[in-house]
């Protein structure tokens, strides 16, 4: 994997000016120039380009996985210019069978948009971490004004609305799963002037009540399993009494592993149960725990 980020950054290397010289320069953890590459926590290649601007690239030292890259007007590199590209860093798990994943480190665009003279300009767009679109921005001199969209991890469109100068203006929606409007406002200079709710359910999802990622940690500890690591995905449902029924691992680690996590969903305390309205229903849920023998296990949602 660490060779694909080698030549990867290799590739963007050849892309610039074979005749210029490349320059390196390393950086801590507050994003600070240091002299010292054994404390740096990145570090930068860029080049001067025959159009006069320094080509950028931003890599971190632990990983050699690329952070950013773009373009500077200036050698010091603080005025950015033209288009830019930030990346993310993913641990990502494949499933290979009901109680068996792959786990890799891989990179993924973050956020693209461009710079005019230092200042964002246009469509920005950033990205979960599964690659689907998070925010559509639109920028003038560093200031929202335009379109401004929101979608869900899943590829839906939550919400839309419109910025002049940095204040929402005019109609803004928020979106069902099946496209409708659940909510319209209307805003003028920053201010909402007008409000419509199509959903007046009062809808509560189901919780815990109590530490219950603490609870599932303290089970696992108890019960002696082997060591392991990765991310354990579980859907269950929670009936009208708080109880956790038809528990189902549909991403494991490991058979040890996923049948001690069952086990400690059905020795759960009571949750607090969903509410449509006031009154009680079932609710299907799904919870990801990132588990590592080493360390506390933490839900990540």
């Amino acid at each position: 994997m660490i060779r694909r980020y080698l030549l990867f950054v290799a590739l963007i290397l050849l892309t610039l000016n074979a005749s210029a010289q490349v320059r390196k320069r390393f950086y801590n953890k507050d994003n600070k120039v240091i002299k010292d590459s054994t404390k740096a926590v990145s570090y930068s290649l860029f080049q001067k380009g025959s159009d006069s601007t320094w080509s950028y690239v931003k890599i971190d030292t632990r990983t050699n996985i690329p952070i950013e890259r773009g373009t500077y007007l200036d050698e010091d590199l603080t005025i950015p210019e033209g288009k830019f590209v930030y990346y993310q860093t993913i641990i990502e798990q494949k499933r290979i069978d009901d109680h068996h994943s792959s786990i890799d480190t891989i990179f993924r665009v973050k956020e693209t948009g461009v710079f005019i003279n230092g200042l964002k300009e246009g469509v920005w767009v950033s990205y979960f971490v599964n690659g689907q679109k998070h925010f559509l921005r639109t920028f003038e001199n560093n200031q929202l004004n335009g379109l401004f969209e929101e979608y869900t991890d899943s590829g839906w469109l939550f919400t839309r609305s419109n910025y002049i100068k940095g204040l929402r203006e005019g109609d803004s929606y928020i979106f069902k799963a099946d496209s409708s409007v659940q909510i319209y406002s209307r805003f003028w200079h920053g201010s909402q002037i007008e409000l419509k709710n199509y959903n007046q359910d009062q809808v509560y999802n189901a919780y815990p009540g109590f530490n219950f990622e603490y609870h599932v940690y303290k089970y696992l500890k108890k019960s002696g399993i082997p060591p392991a690591h990765g991310n354990v995905l579980v859907g269950f449902i929670v009936s009208e009494s708080g109880m956790l029924t038809d528990l189902q691992v549909q991403m494991g680690v490991s058979p040890e592993v996923d049948q001690a996590i069952i086990e400690a969903f059905k020795n759960s305390p009571a949750w607090v149960p969903a509410t449509v309205n006031k009154k009680r229903v079932k609710q299907k849920r799904t919870l990801a725990f990132q588990y590592d023998t080493t360390k506390e296990m933490t839900e990540i949602y």
